[in-house]
């Protein structure tokens, strides 16, 4: 580039800084009469044209400069910025995929990839919830024996989406997700379609259908955790339903203490969540002073022992902070949460940071997952820390020695700080543990196996 040309370019740039946008774009324009073809003077009118709110001219700039520059970094970073502000999405996903290729691989491009990927699942979400019986494609991986599945789930659909969509590979699939109000005429035609239906939850959905709703397709049920503390169990016609599947082995057996007669009715099997390790940046870490609490605070978590957990600590070593991804629940347990760190003078080692989506980004900076359950059916947050390397620290809630390494879990504040202060720290070991116990491909395999055993009669 010749030299006036750069001078000139510089002049815009600290127009634009100063938020002279048209005279700014005047400059730049100036240089692409002289100059069409020069990628930086494109760019930068790009982004004179955004803020002025012209958003296809800006974009015409930034492809422009693409075409001739395929690996102009600026560029295409900043045509996926102005492109998802104007919730172009679709077009900011084909952008990133046209052009990645060429940019050279970055933290930057990485963040980019996964922002997009998130919010592409979002939206995913967002149209399975809206679209109660939509069809989820052909499969492209088909086996010896391709089964039509439907999935019925309520409002609680954060735990189903990977399975329906790992599943859509291999088979025909319709999502019935209802988010507010249950449709039985939409579940009477999910069962008059499918070879297997599965209820993602025993709740009400499965306890009206399994009442009112005529049984013309094998039926499975998943039970995670909070049901077994229900009623509903109980108000299930269980002649409806051929398999129970449960996530882990000790709600197996609270559900055959609780509902003996149940039990008895229904065959059961145990299979394990799955952990998309693909989701989560692992990397060799060590001990440190951030801590991380993951989860609503709410009396099942258990907040008056991360407390007192956290106190021990800091009498040890006020270094130590305490940083929290999540909300309050019981406004009972948020007066005592507020009073107590007032007590103990925690002020200075409490830090809220509200609901975080994403939670892979926000735990790489810490040391330690904490969590302080008194009941848990896996535990996500726990098993999503060790995927990325760090160090849980578990209450020894009732199941958790079944689930996860018992080095990692306490019984009382003593064992708690001996833990936290061993010299033991394996981040390879914890992110195996996750490959060794809870891949999803070993999931789904698992749940492929119990639902070929079901065919239309």
């Amino acid at each position: 580039m010749r030299e006036d040309l750069k001078t000139r370019l510089l002049e815009g740039e600290d127009l634009f800084l100063k938020g002279a946008y048209p005279q700014a774009l005047q400059t730049f324009e100036a240089v692409l009469e002289e100059d069409p073809s020069n990628p930086y003077a494109l760019n930068d009118a790009g982004l004179a044209y955004a803020e002025l709110g012209q958003l296809d001219r800006a974009v015409e700039c930034f492809e422009r400069a693409l075409q001739i520059d395929p690996g102009h970094e600026n560029a295409f970073f900043n045509l996926i910025d102005q492109l998802l502000r104007y919730n172009q999405f679709d077009l900011a996903v084909e952008t990133f995929l046209r052009y990645q290729e060429a940019i050279p691989d970055s933290e930057q491009k990485r963040k980019y990839e996964k922002d997009l990927a998130r919010a592409a699942r979002k939206q995913w979400e967002a149209t399975l919830n809206a679209n109660p019986g939509i069809y989820l494609g052909e499969p492209t991986e088909p086996g010896a024996q391709v089964l039509k599945i439907a999935f019925v789930c309520g409002p609680h659909t954060r735990f189903i989406f990977d399975i329906e969509e790992r599943l859509a590979r291999r088979h025909h699939v319709r999502a019935y997700h209802f988010p507010s109000r249950i449709d039985l005429a939409k579940i009477q035609e999910a069962l008059d379609w499918a070879d297997v239906v599965w209820f993602e939850w025993c709740d009400q959905i499965l306890v009206e259908a399994s009442r009112r709703l005529n049984k013309t397709a094998a039926v499975v049920c998943r039970l995670h955790r909070y049901e077994v503390f229900t009623p509903w169990p109980r108000q299930v016609n269980w002649a409806f339903v051929d398999r129970l599947i449960f996530v882990a082995p000790h709600m197996q057996r609270l559900f055959w203490q609780y509902f003996p007669g149940a039990a008895s009715q229904v065959e059961s099997t145990v299979i394990f969540n799955g952990v998309d390790l693909d989701r989560f940046t692992f990397r060799e870490r060590g001990p440190g002073f951030n801590l991380a609490f993951v989860g609503y605070i709410n009396p099942r978590k258990n907040p008056v022992l991360l407390l007192q957990c956290l106190h021990r600590l800091v009498q040890k070593d006020k270094r130590y902070r305490l940083f929290v991804a999540g909300v309050h629940q019981d406004p009972c347990f948020e007066v005592y949460w507020n009073h107590m760190i007032q007590t103990l003078g925690l002020q200075d080692h409490v830090v809220m940071e509200g609901w975080v989506d994403d939670i892979d980004t926000w735990l790489e900076d810490k040391n330690f997952l904490i969590s302080t359950s008194v009941h848990e059916s896996f535990g996500y947050n726990i098993a999503e820390a060790m995927a990325k390397g760090i160090k849980p620290l578990i209450h020894s809630f009732y199941g958790a020695e079944e689930l996860f390494p018992k080095v990692c879990l306490f019984r009382d504040i003593e064992e708690f700080v001996s833990i936290m202060q061993s010299s033991n720290y394996d981040s390879r070991a914890y992110r195996n543990w996750i490959i060794d116990h809870f891949d999803p491909t070993d999931q789904i395999n698992e749940i492929d196996r119990c639902l070929i055993t079901f065919t239309k009669t």
